[in-house]
C-alpha cells in the first residue's frame, strides 16, 4: 500500500512563514528590551551639579547688562 500523500495548501504555507517571521521579530524585540533593562538604561545622562552659585549676566546686544537690586530682583530699564 502506498504512503499517504500530504497536500499542503499554499496559503497555509505562506501564513506559517509569516507567523515564523512575526515570532522571530517579537523575539528580537523582547531580547532587546531585556538587555536594556539589564543594563539599567536611563534616557538621559545623570546631571552634574555645581557646588557653588553660578553668576550670570543678562545683557543686550550693545553690551549693557541689567542690574540686580538689594532683594535680588532683576532691574530692567525700559527704552522707547
Amino acid at each position: 500500500m502506498p504512503a499517504p500523500t500530504l497536500f499542503v495548501d499554499q496559503r497555509q504555507e505562506k501564513t506559517m512563514s509569516i507567523d515564523r517571521y512575526t515570532k522571530a521579530c517579537l523575539t528580537v524585540i523582547a531580547a532587546s528590551l531585556m538587555l536594556i533593562a539589564a543594563r539599567g538604561f536611563s534616557p538621559a545622562p545623570s546631571a552634574l551639579a555645581e557646588s557653588q552659585v553660578q553668576r550670570i549676566a543678562v545683557c543686550d546686544v550693545n553690551g549693557q547688562c541689567a542690574d540686580v537690586d538689594a532683594y535680588g530682583a532683576l532691574l530692567i530699564k525700559q527704552t522707547d
